[in-house]
């Protein structure tokens, strides 16, 4: 018998791991397994504060930094559909309102503008707006910072709320990082 018949492929290891009970615990490597993406991916996300929900169990005599990470089931499986993407606008639209880093505000976007007002970022229009700024002699693509598109007057403020939520909330974020 060969050794490559007693190797598991990947998919098999997800899918004894995905078999596992909600309730079930696992290490940071198995986690990662189980979501596609590397260990040091995921302990980066956990760093930054976006990957799943984790346990840390205090063991004494250990920095705060070497303690053993283990993650449950359950909020694998969370975080993991959290981050379905139905479609390539939605995932247009999710990446337009996540900002995570300085170069996330200073690369310029594009975005309608009808008379020198934003209408929306061009990712996040629906295929029905798309098609009318496109035959809206108009409609023009503008590409700006996210601070001078903010700063612009918006035809529909409901359109602008959530880029200027999720830009406040980073600013203020680097601010406190600073402050510490």
């Amino acid at each position: 018998m060969s050794n490559t018949t007693n190797i598991l492929t990947h998919f098999q290891i997800v899918k004894e791991i995905a078999s596992l009970p909600d309730s079930a615990i696992m290490s940071a490597e198995h986690a990662a397994l189980f979501l596609g993406i590397s260990a040091k991916t995921l302990a980066r996300l956990r760093q930054a504060g976006d990957g799943p929900a984790y346990i840390q169990y205090p063991q004494s005599g250990t920095k705060a930094r070497n303690q053993r990470v283990n993650y449950t089931m359950s909020n694998l499986k969370a975080w993991r559909d959290k981050h379905t993407i139905t479609s390539t606008m939605d995932a247009a639209v999710r990446r337009g309102l996540a900002f995570s880093s300085i170069s996330d505000l200073i690369t310029p976007q594009p975005f309608w503008v009808i008379n020198n007002q934003v209408t929306n970022h061009v990712f996040c229009s629906t295929p029905e707006q798309f098609r009318e700024n496109l035959n809206n002699p108009e409609a023009t693509v503008s590409f700006m910072t996210w601070d001078a598109a903010l700063g612009k007057q918006w035809i529909n403020n409901q359109a602008r709320e959530p880029f200027f939520n999720s830009y406040t909330k980073l600013l203020k974020g680097l601010i406190d990082a600073v402050k510490h």
